[in-house]
């Protein structure tokens, strides 16, 4: 008997999964293949769902941020040029700067302070009594301030001061003084103090004019104008109305009189008036010594002026020193030692 051919394609008894059987040459799916698809859908159809609802949600948050801001930046109806708007945001930004801080606060220059005398505070010269002989002396008169100078370096302007200097003091008793006072034109025009330090005029002169120094600032528009202009100076001693003239007059070719351009000065220099300083008094002194020595300093080695007997005289005391007084007698003046001496009152 012979064998049956063999099919080109025998039916597996255990077909592959996935691959079914043929049934007239269609393949055919078993039960749980057919189901397996379905299965599959059913697993992922929630996730397709949760992004569906999603995208529809934020589509609709993107529409409404668009509508409400606005929409797309219109374009602007003068385009400038960029470097137009970077200069336009610089201005603006200075103005509003402006705007936020105050403007800075602006003061005049300061005032500079002198020695000279305003034009109501000069005092006639002829109103004082005057001492005769030299009591110091005047070293130096110069341009000073902003442009200084000597005084025959160029011409003087009203905005110009001039710098003057010495020593004030009795050169043979050793009376020192206590303001120096400047006369130009018949009138006194300022003053300052005598309190600087001199240990060439105390070496040279009187021991007790260590502190006769003294500097003054004289405004050039404070001076007063007139055809022989010299400035002139006198020693002020603590008694007494009289000036004690000081060696050195000054000529001084003055400007005319106009406004200042750039200095504004303020006096610092105490007025001076004759009628106004009290005469000092006359005073009992008792000398007690049968021949008292009046000197010309306090000292042993002093030199010895004159001598004053004993007996009661009417004196005037000028100044009181290291148990030592300068005492004015009728016939003589000088140091006199206080353990010889009584001053009533």
């Amino acid at each position: 008997m012979q064998d049956a051919p063999k099919s080109p394609n025998p039916t597996p008894q255990d077909p592959l999964p996935f691959l079914g059987r043929r049934r007239g040459g269609k393949a055919e799916t078993t039960t749980s293949a057919k189901r397996r698809p379905s299965r599959r859908i059913g697993r992922y159809l929630p996730w397709f769902v949760t992004a569906f609802v999603g995208s529809c949600i934020l589509g609709g948050v993107a529409a409404y941020v668009a509508k409400n801001n606005g929409g797309p930046t219109p374009s602007p109806l003068i385009e400038l040029p960029l470097l137009d708007i970077a200069s336009s945001s610089d201005e603006k930004a200075a103005r509003d700067k402006v705007r936020r801080e105050p403007p800075p606060a602006t003061f005049p220059p300061p005032l500079m302070s002198v020695d000279s005398y305003a034009t109501e505070h000069f005092r006639s010269l002829k109103d004082w009594p005057q001492v005769s002989g030299a009591y110091g002396f005047v070293d130096v008169v110069a341009i000073g301030g902003d442009n200084p100078g000597q005084l025959t370096s160029r011409r003087l302007s009203n905005d110009d001061v001039l710098t003057v200097s010495g020593w004030a003091g009795h050169q043979k008793l050793g009376m020192t003084m206590e303001h120096v006072v400047f006369a130009l034109c018949d009138q006194i025009v300022g003053s300052v103090p005598v309190n600087t330090p001199r240990p060439d005029v105390a070496k040279a002169v009187h021991p007790y004019l260590d502190k006769s120094g003294w500097s003054a600032q004289l405004a050039v528009t404070h001076l007063p104008r007139c055809e022989d202009a010299q400035l002139m100076a006198y020693g002020l001693a603590f008694k007494g109305p009289n000036l004690w003239p000081l060696s050195q007059n000054t000529v001084l070719a003055l400007p005319r009189r106009g406004e200042i351009k750039t200095a504004k000065f303020a006096s610092r220099a105490p007025v001076h008036d004759p009628l106004v300083r009290l005469t000092p008094k006359a005073r009992n002194v008792t000398v007690q010594a049968s021949a008292l020595r009046v000197r010309s300093c306090g000292g042993s080695k002093c030199e010895v002026l004159g001598r004053v007997s004993k007996g009661v005289y009417k004196g005037y005391i000028v100044e009181r020193r290291d148990g030592w007084t300068l005492i004015q007698f009728p016939a003589v003046s000088g140091w006199v030692s206080e353990k010889h001496i009584f001053i009533d009152g």
